[in-house]
């Protein structure tokens, strides 16, 4: 799946895919008038930081990475909400290897795998087992880690577990 700017289709048509293309489209000019994109004559503009380097325009996150994103905000409101615990072992960080991955703890994290289209939810339970929930459907990933943070809880602190 493409994700540059390039050679962006007019923005024609109706419903969802007419909206996504419309908004492609507008951030497509905004970015070019910025110049962090090449404009349509093809010249090539980059924007100079202050300590001289060329600026780098960024692909659009693929949608399950901003899922992903939202569940780890989804995830800490829930835990403030909570209150806080001491030995809280919940890191709750994004980071970006060959893929994007949501580190919960120690023992748990969820992958997005682009070309799938799936969440893959690893939990390491015991040194020899292991539970794997491969699932492109985001509210069955969100139940199962809602699940496993509330059974992981220090102290028995309360967790909401409905999404």
């Amino acid at each position: 799946m493409d994700h540059s700017l390039r050679n962006a289709p007019p923005a024609t048509g109706t419903g969802r895919e007419g909206l996504l293309l419309q908004m492609r489209s507008v951030l497509r000019r905004t970015l070019t008038r910025l110049h962090l994109v090449e404009g349509a004559d093809g010249d090539r503009s980059k924007r100079a930081s202050d300590d001289g380097r060329e600026g780098v325009v960024l692909a659009f996150p693929v949608r399950g990475e901003a899922l992903l994103a939202r569940l780890a905000e989804l995830l800490r409101d829930r835990l403030a909400a909570g209150g806080p615990v001491d030995g809280d072992p919940f890191v709750l960080t994004l980071s970006r290897r060959p893929r994007m991955l949501l580190s919960i703890d120690r023992a748990a994290y969820v992958e997005f795998h682009a070309d799938s289209e799936t969440f893959h939810l690893i939990m390491d339970v015991t040194p020899n087992a292991r539970v794997t929930l491969e699932t492109g459907d985001f509210d069955t990933l969100v139940r199962f880690v809602l699940r496993y943070v509330a059974e992981q809880r220090p102290g028995g602190a309360a967790v909401e577990v409905a999404p």
